[in-house]
Formats: structure tokens, C-alpha cells, sequence
């Protein structure tokens, strides 16, 4: 026969908590990728006072994150190439219904010429109807 195992209330609660906490701070390993990613604005500033990618990589390694210039290289282009434009909202219901454009103005001049009368050639009678 087996023994059941049996677990105090707080003690369960406690390692709930604890699982909870850990949630909370979320994932705490980086792909190099990802790493790169959080660390994108200093490489840019850096790159920007004049270091070159290898310099960079060399450094990054040096510091525990193990990178080869090449692999760089391709995770900046990737990051440059990705749209820094946030997305662009959609429109209500009420927005799509109304026309996009506003009508412009008509000047009296340009209202008289569009309304003169066809030539008798083009006009059409009511009995052509």
C-alpha cells in the first residue's frame, strides 16, 4: 500500500505565492538576439562614436555575451530594417462613413462654365427620349 502525501495549507500557499512572484518578473534568459535587441541603443551609440562592429562584438563578448561580429552585423541590419513607426490606429465606423475628403469650394467664374449649355448638336429633345 502507498502513502498518500499530504501538504500543510501554508505551506502550499507559500509556494503559490512564490510561483506568482516568479511570473511577475518574467522570462530571465535572453536569446542573443533578444539581448542584442535590449541593448540596441548603447551599440548605437557606440557605433556612432566611431566603433566599429567587431570592436563592439569584441567588447560584448569580453562582458559575457558571446557574439561574433558577424552575427551582429545581421541582428543590427534586422533591427534597422524593422519599422519604428508605431501602427497606425483604425477608424471608427463613423470615420469610414464619412468621405475622406472635403469637398473644395467652387468659384462662381468656374461654377458658370461647367453649367453653359451644350452645343445644339449634343442637346437631345424630349421627344429623343
Amino acid at each position: 500500500m502507498s502513502k498518500t502525501a499530504v501538504y500543510d495549507i501554508e505551506k502550499v500557499d507559500a509556494v503559490g505565492q512564490s510561483l506568482n512572484e516568479l511570473a511577475k518578473q518574467g522570462p530571465r534568459t535572453l536569446s542573443i538576439r533578444l539581448a542584442i535587441e535590449r541593448l540596441h541603443p548603447q551599440i548605437l551609440e557606440l557605433l556612432g562614436r566611431g566603433w566599429s562592429v567587431d570592436g563592439v562584438a569584441t567588447e560584448l563578448s569580453h562582458r559575457g555575451i558571446a557574439v561574433t561580429a558577424r552575427t551582429l552585423k545581421n541582428i543590427l541590419a534586422e533591427l534597422a530594417e524593422a519599422p519604428q513607426i508605431p501602427p497606425v490606429k483604425k477608424r471608427s465606423r463613423a470615420a469610414k462613413a464619412a468621405p475622406a475628403e472635403t469637398p473644395v469650394p467652387v468659384p462662381a467664374t468656374a461654377k458658370q462654365s461647367q453649367t453653359a449649355p451644350l452645343p445644339p448638336a449634343t442637346q437631345r429633345s424630349h421627344k429623343d427620349v
